[in-house]
């Protein structure tokens, strides 16, 4: 594997991170403004 290839899946990988944890703190933050 190249570095350019190793640097889009790891770019990959952390965007999906971020998008997950955005997601669960939205739900977390509904959850506790709920009640």
């Amino acid at each position: 594997m190249t570095p350019l290839q190793i640097t889009s899946i790891v770019a990959e990988l952390a965007v999906s991170y971020v998008t997950i944890a955005l997601a669960y703190l939205a739900a977390v933050y509904a959850i506790c403004s709920r009640y």
